[in-house]
């Protein structure tokens, strides 16, 4: 309870420091302090009980593997601050860093609820920052479009999750999650129209339609939020809701999940073969991914559920390290020619990749034609985006691969061997639009080459999420054990 105390005071604190100040950068390292400040109770002497208790039971539960969540959230948000370190128009406003604070503490209701009211309130404090952060770019048409989108999608999905819980109230008269929930017509339709929300919040087929859009309207730093925080405080909470009050209801709820995943393994890799736009390749890639998390949650074990949660670790790594490239390719893109006479186009002071002349919708718009020539440019930042996009594909000896395995193989032990097939094939998929970016990067040359000498200086906090990220998915490769023994033991308790 102190950790959220904390995150919440800091809140109203960096929420008075803007508005006098204006103040974007104090404004950023403010926020990253309080996250780190408080994951300091969960580390010195964390805490576990029941919060805010009621007849039915609590509204909050903190244990040892919610307690470990929160500490993984806490400490992954600097990093996702740091994709907004470059001076754009999108991070020169204190309102961007609140907003994230305000979806991280959202995030960390929705880990510890114990009761669909308090999910919903957590489900919504984490959202509406999200729609707000996608249309952060008000002159830009698609991120307009992307936060409108997102907002009405996810309107719709609130309203399906807080029809299934009436439907819940209505089969087992309590709200809370130790209400056990019979079979049924009625329980079937709760839980279904509950798993369409959840699903939704993952980017998990078939509610997956919103976020190629998304990715590709919202500004990478947005971006670095919307993609990676949200999908953990999700499964953390689906493994909650699944394996409490619906324990005993396994035919309900396994069905839908295994549906789930096999349509987002097959969408999401056939689909993003035909992406050249990066930031919406890496949304069908997402898509892909969360099949693998899905099938987790279906298998139900003690061992699926610590490599479903080692595995959105790995993801959600993978996946800053990637924007952060993306944010190094979005500054060096407003340096090289872009008129169509091969001349320097003017610059407007203030955002490096916005050029006079250009309508909004083309800034920022990453594709494979920014990454030929990138290894003569930059080798290092190619040998990353290389790890990075190896990772996420589950080649070995990387992080992404211990993480597909240890999803898989109690897949295989619980005898869904045709769904372990599809995802084998989907992963061979996977590699193939990884291995072609890898081959812009490294055999293609662009059309006029750069003089390196001319090259910027790369910045210096994405470039650190950037190598942090790397090593990161060399050491939980080779070591995975460091994270996944103790998911292990907490997730085993858990059950």
């Amino acid at each position: 309870m102190l950790t959220l105390t904390i995150l919440l005071a800091a809140i109203l604190v960096i929420l008075l420091y803007g508005a006098y100040t204006e103040d974007a950068k104090g404004t950023t390292l403010l926020t990253g302090l309080a996250a780190l400040i408080a994951a300091v109770p969960l580390i010195m002497q964390p805490t576990t009980g029941a919060l805010f208790q009621t007849d039915n039971g609590p509204l909050l539960l903190q244990t040892p593997l919610s307690n470990a969540l929160w500490l993984i959230t806490l400490l992954l948000t600097p990093a996702v601050l740091a994709l907004g370190a470059s001076n754009t128009k999108v991070t020169a406003k204190p309102e961007f860093s609140l907003l994230t604070l305000l979806s991280v503490a959202g995030a960390l209701i929705l880990i510890t609820s114990h009761d669909f009211l308090s999910l919903y309130v957590g489900l919504e404090l984490m959202s509406f920052p999200l729609y707000i952060l996608a249309s952060f770019q008000r002159d830009n048409a698609r991120s307009s479009e992307a936060g409108l989108k997102y907002f009405i999608l996810g309107a719709l999905a609130s309203g399906l999750f807080l029809y299934g819980v009436s439907l819940f109230y209505a089969s087992t008269g309590s709200t809370n999650f130790s209400a056990a929930l019979p079979l049924g017509t009625m329980p079937a339709a709760a839980l279904t129209f509950m798993l369409v929300a959840f699903l939704f919040k993952l980017s998990s087929a078939p509610a997956h339609f919103w976020t190629p859009d998304v990715y590709a309207g919202a500004p990478t730093p947005a971006l670095g939020i919307i993609a990676t925080l949200p999908k953990l405080a999700v499964i953390a909470v689906l493994l909650r809701v699944l394996h409490l009050p619906l324990i005993g209801s396994l035919s309900l709820w396994q069905p839908v999940l295994l549906a789930a995943a096999t349509l987002s393994m097959v969408w999401g890799s056939i689909a993003a073969t035909t992406q050249t736009e990066l930031k919406r390749l890496l949304a069908y890639s997402t898509i892909g991914n969360m099949s693998f998390m899905v099938l987790g949650l279906a298998t139900g074990t003690p061992a699926a559920a610590a490599g479903t949660l080692f595995y959105v670790v790995t993801y959600i790594l993978g996946t800053l390290g990637l924007l952060a490239i993306f944010r190094l390719l979005e500054d060096e893109q407003g340096t090289g020619p872009r008129n169509a006479d091969g001349s320097e186009p003017a610059r407007v002071t203030g955002h490096p990749s916005r050029v006079r002349g250009l309508p909004p919708q083309a800034e920022s718009q990453l594709s494979t034609e920014n990454l030929k020539g990138l290894l003569s440019r930059r080798p290092l930042l190619t040998v990353a985006l290389a790890i990075n996009l190896l990772s996420l594909a589950g080649i070995p000896p990387l992080a992404g691969f211990m993480a597909k395995l240890n999803v898989l193989m109690p897949a295989v032990n619980a005898g869904h061997i045709p769904f372990v097939l599809i995802a084998l094939a989907s992963s061979i998929v996977a590699l193939y639009y990884s291995l072609n970016l890898i081959r812009h990067a490294v055999f293609s040359k662009p059309e006029k080459a750069s003089e390196t000498s001319q090259l910027p200086t790369l910045n210096v906090q994405l470039s650190t999420v950037v190598i942090l990220t790397t090593v990161a998915a060399l050491i939980l490769g080779l070591f995975p054990g460091l994270l996944l023994t103790p998911l292990t033991i907490l997730t085993t308790a858990f059950f």
